[in-house]
This record gives C-alpha cells, sequence and structure tokens, in this order.
C-alpha cells in the first residue's frame, strides 16, 4: 500500500513537471495558434472544422499523456506520408514501414502478427493523411 502511494506520488510529480514544461515553452500558445488554423482552414475549405478541432485535440492529449507512443507514431506517419506523396508505384508499402531485424527475430505465426498491426497501423495513418489533405 505504501509503495503504491509513494509510485502515485512520484508520479504526481513528474506529471506536475512535466506540465511546468508545457508552459514554459509555449506549449499552449502554440496550441491555441494552430486550433485557430485549424478553424480558419476547414472554414476556408468548407470543411468540417469541428471534425477537424477533434482530431486535433485526440494527438494533443496522445502527445500530453503518452508522448513515447506519440512520437512513434510520428515518425511512423512521416513514413508513410512518404510513401503516399512518393512518385514511385509501391506494391507493398507493408515491408517497407516494418523493421527487418525485428522480422528476422520472429517465427512465422508472430512475424504474421507484427505485419498485421504494421498494416493496421498503416491504414489509420493513411486515413488519417488523407483527413489532413483532403
Amino acid at each position: 500500500m505504501k509503495k503504491e502511494l509513494r509510485d502515485d506520488n512520484q508520479n504526481m510529480k513528474q506529471y506536475a513537471k512535466d506540465a511546468k514544461k508545457r508552459m514554459s515553452v509555449g506549449f499552449w500558445e502554440e496550441y491555441r495558434e494552430y486550433r485557430d488554423h485549424i478553424k480558419k482552414s476547414a472554414a476556408s475549405d468548407g470543411r468540417n472544422a469541428e471534425t477537424a478541432l477533434a482530431h486535433h485535440k485526440k494527438l494533443v492529449t496522445q502527445k500530453i499523456y503518452d508522448y513515447e507512443n506519440y512520437i512513434l507514431d510520428e515518425e511512423f506517419y512521416k513514413k508513410v506520408c512518404e510513401i503516399i506523396e512518393s512518385d514511385e508505384v509501391i506494391t507493398n508499402p507493408i515491408i517497407l514501414l516494418a523493421d527487418k531485424l525485428r522480422m528476422e527475430e520472429l517465427g512465422e505465426s508472430q512475424m504474421q502478427a507484427y505485419l498485421l498491426s504494421i498494416a493496421n497501423r498503416y491504414e489509420k495513418m493513411r486515413v488519417r493523411y488523407y483527413k489532413e489533405h483532403s
């Protein structure tokens, strides 16, 4: 019980430090400016501003509470953007996104599960790309 309380205290202290850091680097001012930009952009393009804002809010929430996975997702998203924007005809983007070293270490069923997870992430990021670039 005491260990759990100690862990909770440490987590709260870390959350407070992270919040202070966000305030000191102008995170929320940047958030407000970008939110306003999304509203104006959506209005001028005839898109639904609420949908665009909800997507942005989801990304910011992930950035705040799950920063490590947010960074990994953003790196993956950049690769997906490069693939989509490429002039080359790419027949298997999943292989381009997969970690070849990791695949060598996996058994057959594990590799299939890994490639399926990559395919699901790719589809999610592809949908995101077309939402942002429509």
